[in-house]
């Protein structure tokens, strides 16, 4: 998550020798399993003449043995993802932390998401890899949103609206154009007895809205603002 970083165990930096390179590792450890040579070669050399593209994908692999010693396992047909106890993935941690489903994992998922999912990767020439990279960032994002929605949910219910309104502020930071976000923190706002913070908070959810989406807020997110000016909800 964010921009991506290769580094040993002492911190130092781990280069590879392009952009490609980098990328086709990021892909790989992404997969649920082995990943087929000659997808690859399509994938990142779709625009070269076969050969050529099989000839680049042995020199990448070979740069990132060379690299990562251990990290992938490759054959004559298959490149996979070794894992191993040497080698750790934030997004794989997340994984592991998501599925336990607890408020202090999920915390702690959710603090290891600094960034969008690889954040500063992208490569003109291989559109089939931007079109991935497009959806995965979107998954993550949603996986980032339910997890959020469910810690707001956690503290709101024991009264804890401090923790719970950070999180529904970051609810927000990740799209400003989700009224579910916008909505947890106006209600957060109001339970804390700042009606007028909440309802300034749905005009810049109708701000957002307007310039994003150049639509009005949800007839959910005004009858919640309604209530919020009534005082009805404090």
């Amino acid at each position: 998550f964010g921009p991506v970083r290769l580094e040993r165990n002492d911190a130092s930096a781990v280069g590879l020798e392009s952009r490609k390179a980098l990328a086709l590792l990021c892909y790989v450890v992404a997969q649920a399993g082995p990943v087929a040579r000659p997808h690859l070669v399509d994938l990142f050399w779709g625009d070269l003449p076969e050969e050529r593209g099989r000839h680049n994908l042995r020199r990448v692999l070979s740069n990132i043995g060379a690299s990562l010693p251990g990290w992938l396992y490759v054959d004559r047909h298959t490149v996979a993802f070794a894992g191993g106890a040497d080698a750790w993935v934030d997004a794989i941690e997340v994984t592991r932390l998501r599925a336990r489903g607890d408020p202090d994992t999920l915390a702690a998922a959710v603090d290891l998401m600094g960034g969008d999912y690889l954040a500063d990767l992208w490569l003109d020439d291989c559109p089939d890899f931007e079109t991935w990279l497009v959806i995965e960032r979107e998954h993550w994002r949603q996986r980032a949103a339910e997890m959020l929605g469910r810690l707001i949910a956690t503290h709101t219910e024991t009264g804890d609206y401090g923790r719970a309104r950070g999180y529904a502020e970051r609810l927000v930071a990740l799209d400003s154009w989700r009224e579910e976000g916008h909505r947890e923190l106006m209600r957060l706002l109001a339970l804390s007895g700042e009606r007028s913070a909440a309802l300034a908070q749905f005009e810049t959810a109708r701000r957002a809205l307007a310039e994003e989406l150049g639509v009005e807020p949800s007839r959910e997110t005004v009858a919640l603002a309604e209530q919020i000016r009534s005082g009805e909800l404090a």
